[in-house]
């Protein structure tokens, strides 16, 4: 289930994307090798830290945080 959504959540993420580039692309402002770059990275960026933030939260999913007031 958790992997279906995901992926279900990144093709969803990529139909977007398409549709935006596919509606801008023919005007004459729009250059495609910026914006694809721009793209990328940013994209890249975004995966990278939602991956980081979800193996944390599943490899450890009942660990808190405690304050020092807690362990004293």
């Amino acid at each position: 289930m958790l992997y279906g959504s995901v992926l279900g959540g990144y093709v969803i993420r990529l139909a977007i994307l398409t549709g935006v580039v596919m509606s801008v692309r023919p005007f004459d402002w729009f250059e495609t090798v910026p914006f694809a770059m721009t793209l990328l990275v940013t994209h890249l960026g975004l995966l990278a830290t939602e991956t980081r933030y979800i193996s944390a939260s599943l490899a450890y999913p009942d660990l808190k945080p405690t304050s020092s007031k807690e362990i004293r």
